[in-house]
């Protein structure tokens, strides 16, 4: 128990802002007290953790979790109360922002570096990621399904296969060059996004894992993975292109240009643009929740996953050497950043590699993301952190040599990241030579909104991609 958490402000906030909830519901019927209790309760319950469970990573997650259920029930409540919509409304962001502040407070940063200072700003950003986090803890949380023995088998099979593969020592011998993509095989169907004239670019991936691999039937039975899409923009037949790769759950022509900056990159610097869709996601999804599956700690779909991911993007990157591009890079956010990093590892000539906020550490963050009843769970079934670590090395950024040029690595990170603490950054800007990185403080959703990262990418593009 944390009796100096009793004095601060956000424990009162969640307090407070809980039994507002819960107040406006009593009286009101039954149906009606349960669903004020959804929101009033996950407040109550997280500035309850706060004092008597302070450091949990699912107390501000749940407060933040809470105060999102709130800013939607309120909405029904305008159309008859809407004093009482509008106090509610503002109880629950107040909910996220406390939320924010405390989850602020758990996120690891990298000696030398200052954590942003505590404000409103930051708390909602904070509290936008929680609120995400917790959607997504839900929905495809990792080991949220159980299955860890039945995992924790499969992989000691993978990692003694791996190891006398020698691919644990070499990882990067695990991924074989794809063949060349064909100028026949993509089918191009025109389409207009988002006032964006794009291509929607299709063609069969032609990945398998190895027939001898952990987990490999399962896999091939993943029908929608079998067909690789892009979305495609290009103008000047001249002009670069950069390779633009989505995080999770993305994977939708709508979202992914707008959060990857499609209108800055090719209407306002002239670059021509390629959006690779990642395995599980978007029309390559085994269910209506993109990306579900790649995560959630089934580890060898996400081994395979990956791999299908880098054998996709390397296909279409010799498309476009095939095109006679000369200059190509690739840039990538979350999931992407990640990815981006592991072609850079295996794909040579590209002229750039960007990583924006890059989860480069699979292992380390589906440790860190998993509950603590998950962990245990893990542990019991005898699959533990260094096991992941053991594995994910064939997938790993960390364990191999970037091929582009270390003056052309580039990384842009949040300090107040929940989805990928800053800590993993650092590990792979240690591990590229510490290139030039651009620390912006705020956390991981709102990075469109932070200029300097934006304005980093940028930069970055202007001097390895766009000059001759």
């Amino acid at each position: 128990m944390s009796y100096a958490n009793l004095k601060r402000l956000e424990f009162w906030v969640l307090l407070v802002c809980g039994l507002a909830w819960m107040d406006a519901g009593s009286g009101e019927g039954l149906l009606t007290l349960l669903l004020a209790a959804v929101p009033g309760g996950a407040m109550l319950t997280a500035a309850i953790g706060f004092v008597m469970f302070p450091g949990d990573n699912g107390i501000s997650r749940t407060g933040a979790l809470g105060g999102g259920l709130g800013v939607i029930l309120a909405m029904p409540v305008l159309l008859v109360e809407p004093v009482t919509a509008i106090g509610l409304t503002a109880a629950s962001i107040a909910g996220i922002i406390a939320s924010g502040l405390i989850g602020a407070e758990g996120i690891p940063v990298p000696d030398g570096l200052d954590p942003p200072d505590a404000t409103i700003r930051l708390g909602l950003e904070v509290g936008s990621d929680e609120v995400v986090l917790g959607v997504t803890a839900v929905t495809m949380g990792v080991f949220s399904a159980g299955g860890q023995t039945a995992v924790a088998r499969e992989m000691e099979e993978a990692v003694e296969w791996l190891g006398d593969s020698g691919w644990l020592t070499a990882p990067a011998g695990f991924h074989d060059a794809p063949p060349v993509l064909d100028k026949s095989e993509p089918v191009f169907e025109a389409r207009s996004v988002s006032g964006l004239s794009i291509e929607v670019m299709s063609f069969e991936s032609g990945y398998a894992p190895r027939p001898e691999a952990p987990g490999s039937q399962r896999y091939l039975g993943y029908q929608p993975c079998r067909q690789a899409w892009a979305w495609v923009l290009r103008g000047n037949d001249d002009a670069p292109w950069l390779v633009n790769v989505h995080g999770l759950t993305m994977g939708t022509p709508w979202l992914d240009l707008k959060l990857l900056q499609a209108r800055m990159l090719h209407q306002e610097m002239g670059l021509n643009l390629v959006f690779p869709v990642l395995p599980l996601h978007g029309p390559r999804a085994l269910t209506r929740i993109s990306g579900r599956g790649y995560l959630t700690g089934n580890v060898m779909d996400t081994i395979h996953a990956q791999s299908q991911a880098l054998w996709d993007i390397r296909r279409i990157i010799g498309w476009l050497w095939a095109q006679g591009s000369d200059r190509i890079g690739i840039h990538g956010i979350s999931l992407g950043g990640y990815t981006a990093a592991l072609v850079a590892s295996l794909e040579q000539g590209l002229r750039c590699v960007i990583a924006g906020i890059p989860a480069a550490d699979p292992a380390w963050l589906i440790w860190w993301h998993a509950s603590q009843q998950a962990r245990r769970q893990c542990v019991a079934a005898g699959l533990t952190e260094e096991t992941l670590e053991s594995i994910f090395r064939v997938v790993s950024p960390l364990a191999m040599d970037p091929q582009v040029p270390g003056a052309h690595r580039y990384i842009y990170a949040g300090l107040a990241d929940r989805f990928v603490p800053p800590v993993v950054t650092e590990r792979l800007w240690e591990h590229w030579g510490q290139p030039d990185i651009c620390w912006y403080p705020g956390a991981h959703l709102s990075v469109p909104w932070h200029g300097e990262a934006i304005g980093f990418l940028r930069q970055a593009l202007e001097a390895s991609l766009s000059g001759e």
